[in-house]
């Protein structure tokens, strides 16, 4: 995709920021399933609400991607949304998390 075709996506989207940034993790996830080199690394891509190991609302993290050897990752659609504090939250819920799941 070039970057004025990616330009134009984001300028599609609903100007209100709740709603474009929802649609934005959409294609975020839609990417990540369909890009042929993620594809070879991707086993399974879900939004945070979408997965099993979900404990909260809301923790900063967005996706959660599995890859093909079964390791997971977290994922933020931006950091800077919210600035330091929430980088600083995300970064230990998807570090807690993760720990936990691999300890079980």
């Amino acid at each position: 995709m070039s970057s004025s075709t990616f330009s134009r996506l984001l300028q599609a989207l609903d100007p209100r920021a709740e709603v474009r940034f929802r649609e934005f993790e959409q294609i975020c996830k839609w990417f990540l399933t369909n890009d042929p080199l993620y594809q070879r690394q991707i086993r399974r891509v879900w939004l945070w609400d979408e997965w099993p190991g979900r404990w909260g609302a809301d923790a900063g993290i967005d996706l959660v991607v599995e890859d093909r050897a079964g390791g997971q990752w977290a994922s933020r659609r931006s950091a800077s949304v919210h600035g330091r504090t929430r980088l600083r939250r995300f970064v230990r819920c998807s570090r807690d998390s993760l720990q936990a799941i691999e300890a079980s």
